[in-house]
């Protein structure tokens, strides 16, 4: 008398957890990329921030040397002006 061991029901649960696992390593790879594209935006905005802010403050820094120094004109407000122009459609 020989056992018979009916492996079937086993297959098809090794192949459906397969299946899925292969499912969840595709979404990581997705979700990876997604990340990456995420971190690299993130870093681009933070550098145009940067630069924002350094053209505010070096305008800031212009105005008081302005004031301070009593010699504000028009003139050199227009200027300013203007160079605040150039940068923002630069």
């Amino acid at each position: 008398m020989g056992i018979h061991v009916n492996s079937g029901g086993i297959d098809k649960k090794l192949d459906k957890i397969l299946a899925m696992l292969t499912q969840v390593l595709q979404k990581e790879e997705q979700m990876s990329a997604a990340l990456d594209a995420l971190t690299a935006q993130v870093a681009a905005t933070t550098t145009v921030e940067q630069s924002a802010i350094t053209l505010i403050q070096g305008i800031a820094a212009q105005l008081a040397a302005l004031v301070a120094a009593g010699t504000v004109t028009p003139a050199q407000l227009t200027a300013l002006s203007d160079q605040l122009n150039a940068s923002a459609t630069a």
